[in-house]
């Protein structure tokens, strides 16, 4: 009976050390969005929307576009201060 009770603890440490270990390893991914984060979203949703909007490859309307939305992320960039 005694070797019951040590088996059954020692499982029992063995799945506590497990959970506590798991917790730990996932805390960085609890840690808040940084602020390049929004910015990476934002610029990846303006692509994909220019590119279904622009389909023609060649036009120049799309390449006049696709400037204005580079230089703007260059600004946005460039006022972040990270």
């Amino acid at each position: 009976m005694k070797a019951k009770f040590v088996c059954f603890f020692v499982v029992l440490s063995i799945f506590v050390q497990m959970a506590v270990g798991q917790r730990d390893e996932l805390a960085g991914y609890n840690d808040p969005p940084s602020r390049l984060r929004a910015v990476i979203e934002r610029f990846d949703a303006d692509v994909g929307i220019l590119n279904r909007f622009y389909s023609a490859g060649t036009s120049p309307n799309r390449a006049a576009r696709f400037r204005q939305l580079y230089s703007d992320g260059l600004r946005v960039l460039a006022g972040l201060k990270l």
